[in-house]
Formats: structure tokens, sequence, C-alpha cells
């Protein structure tokens, strides 16, 4: 059984996926599936795809209706009570879903986690890593200022919660 349900959407990004789905599978946490939406790539995506064989990975397609869309045709098709975001240009270091799993496991009540991040893009880099293990949400604004916390490739949130919440918004250019 799949503690944790990874959402991967995927439109023309062959140039990246590879690299993208082996951070997912270098996971130290095993009990995860891997749910990759290809919404529509007219590139070499699917083919990438398929050249992975792995049980834990769950392939489903659809025509180009963009990000939000198909994030929440994953968040349908997930069978864990937590849902990570990858985006298809984007890695993880092997020990992101260990954080996430006990995260969840130490703060219950909690709707959504959230781990620190690099971002680089060509030459410049830029990263967010707390001074201390855990900040909640009452502090978000004093650690949120003049850089963001999340992005959707760092944030996992509990499946019952997106789902109330009516997934993401297909209208909204950044989710």
């Amino acid at each position: 059984m799949s503690h944790i349900s990874v959402v991967i959407p995927v439109y023309n990004k062959a140039l990246y996926l590879r690299n993208t789905i082996n951070s997912v599978l270098a996971q130290d946490f095993k009990k995860f599936e891997l749910i990759i939406i290809n919404d529509g790539s007219t590139d070499q995506s699917k083919e990438i795809i398929h050249s992975f064989d792995d049980s834990r990975i769950i392939y489903f397609e659809q025509p180009n209706r963009g990000v939000s869309v198909a994030r929440n045709k994953g968040v349908e098709l997930a069978s864990a009570s937590i849902i990570a975001f990858l985006d298809a240009d984007d890695i993880w270091l092997p020990n992101h879903l260990t954080t996430i799993w006990q995260l969840q496991n130490n703060y219950p009540q909690a709707a959504f986690f959230a781990t620190a991040y690099k971002i680089k893009y060509g030459k410049h880099t830029r990263s967010f890593v707390l001074k201390k293990e855990e900040v909640f949400l009452k502090e978000f604004y004093k650690y949120n200022f003049g850089k963001a916390l999340f992005f959707v490739s760092n944030f996992a949130i509990r499946r019952s919660v997106i789902l109330k919440e009516g997934g993401f918004k297909p209208n909204i250019h950044i989710e």
C-alpha cells in the first residue's frame, strides 16, 4: 500500500523528464505511487515515461488542458492520503518523501507540508532553508518575507483537504 501519491503533470518536458522520474524512484522512502499525467505532450515525453519499468508508476494520458487540470486528475487517481507534487522539470533530493512522511506523522493536525528547496536558473541559484527544523503557519509571514516558502515541487497536502477545497483552479495562472 502506498503512503504517498506523487503527481507529475507533463507537457513537452522530454528534456528534463528522465531526471525528474529518476529523482522520485531514487527516494529513500519507498512506499509511494508515482502518477504521471501526460497532458497532451507532442515531444518524446510519452516514450520516456514508458521506458521506465516500475510497478509504482501509474500513467494517464489526456488532451492538453493545462497543468491545473492535469494535477487535479492526478489527485483523483491517487490512492494515498498524502499527495506530493513535482513539476516535470524539477528534481528531488533522495530524502524528500521521508521528510514529508515524518512531518505528517509529527503533525497529524496539519493540512499541508513543505520542505527546503534550491532553485537553479542558468547561473542563478535561490534557496530557502529554515533556520529551525519546522515552521508552523503562525510564523508564515515572518519566514515568507522576501522569499517564497512554497513551490508546487516542495509541497505536499492531505488528499482529503485538496479534494474539499476543489483542487487546483484552472483559471489561475500561478497555482
